[in-house]
């Protein structure tokens, strides 16, 4: 009575070595053990909305991008920020690369 372990999901090999830009400015690959699905990208905030641009004067203490790629304000204390209902200190995410199209909308 021999017992084996599952197999592994197997390689995709057809898959076509591309890479996919992501708004932040980071690339992902096509995954070949999921059918060459390419990952989801990582959230990014919208340069665009960044608090303080445009004679916007909030945020007058500081601005964070939340992982979740939502702008947030400072709290008053100077390094914490509430991101999706939580006060987080680090952990931060990315502002999303400008591009041609970006500018061109804020013209």
């Amino acid at each position: 009575n021999c017992e084996y372990p599952d197999c592994p999901t197997p390689r995709n090999d057809e898959c076509e070595d591309t890479s996919k830009q992501c708004p932040d400015g980071s690339y992902v690959y096509q995954d070949p053990f999921n059918n060459c699905e390419y990952p989801d990208c990582t959230a990014c905030c919208d340069p665009n909305d960044k608090p303080g641009q445009f004679g916007d004067s909030s945020c007058y203490l500081g601005y964070q991008c939340c992982p979740d790629g939502a702008w947030s304000c400072n709290t008053v204390d100077g390094v914490s920020f509430i991101c999706d209902g939580q006060l987080i200190f680090s952990g931060f995410g990315k502002e999303c690369k400008k591009t041609k199209s970006s500018k061109a909308m804020r013209n």
